[in-house]
């Protein structure tokens, strides 16, 4: 009896190794979730479009601008030994400035014009994390496509600008493609990203460059304004 209890403890615990080795409570869980904070150089591509003479060019000449904004993806599927597959949406606002001209060309007023637009954009998400997670190289490259909206408005001291009735103020449809790469910011301090992950539940920060496309011509409308824009774009990115 004495032997067979011992052989059923032994085999009860042999049991326990192996589940316990199939299923490891310690190992950290694959993240969800990636948040950005992004800020780029934006210059809306207002005189391509179905407007007549440089009305952008002439207001605000040909200064730089930013746009300032975020994005949250949800990385829904992890592919083992190459990256993740997921869906997110961004937001970017930019406004640029000025002197109104006068209408006669004798120089600028001491009124100020405005035109502001807020991007908004959902997203279908790539990224290979593969060379990050596997090797020494601390990079993840990725891609970005998905539909897009910008709400744009023209505006002056008196508010948003009226000209014979049409109020100075839309929407404008189209398509955002974008690429680029992330740095993993842990690789710098491995000790610290950890204690960051325990402390904060960020399992992993990023510096990202990103290259976009923003196609915002119209999509399905006719003689939309065009208010797109092909730029870059830095930011920090923290997945949790």
């Amino acid at each position: 009896m004495k032997r067979i209890a011992l052989l059923v403890a032994s085999s009860l615990g042999l049991v326990t190794s192996v589940a316990e080795a199939q299923v490891d409570p310690t190992r950290p869980k694959d993240p969800y979730l990636m948040v950005e904070i992004r800020f780029g150089p934006y210059r809306p591509n207002v005189d391509e479009g179905p407007v007549s003479g440089r009305p952008y060019d002439t207001a605000f000449g040909d200064a730089t601008r930013y746009m300032v904004g975020a994005e949250v993806d949800w990385q829904a599927l992890h592919i083992k030994h190459f990256g993740s597959l997921g869906v997110g949406g961004m937001f970017g606002y930019t406004r640029a400035t000025a002197n109104a001209k006068f209408a006669d060309g004798s120089g600028d007023s001491a009124e100020d014009t405005t035109f502001s637009q807020w991007n908004l954009v959902a997203l279908g998400v790539l990224r290979v994390n593969v060379l990050a997670r596997e090797t020494w190289i601390p990079l993840v490259p990725y891609a970005k496509v998905g539909p897009g909206v910008s709400l744009w408005s023209a505006g002056n001291g008196s508010g948003t600008v009226n000209v014979d009735g049409v109020e100075g103020k839309g929407r404008t449809f189209g398509m955002v493609y974008a690429f680029g790469g992330m740095f993993l910011l842990d690789s710098i301090d491995r000790q610290a990203a950890k204690t960051f992950a325990a402390e904060q539940g960020v399992k992993h920060t990023y510096f990202f460059f990103e290259y976009m496309m923003a196609e915002l011509k119209g999509l399905g409308q006719t003689n939309a304004m065009h208010v797109g824009s092909r730029t870059w774009q830095l930011g920090l990115a923290m997945e949790l």
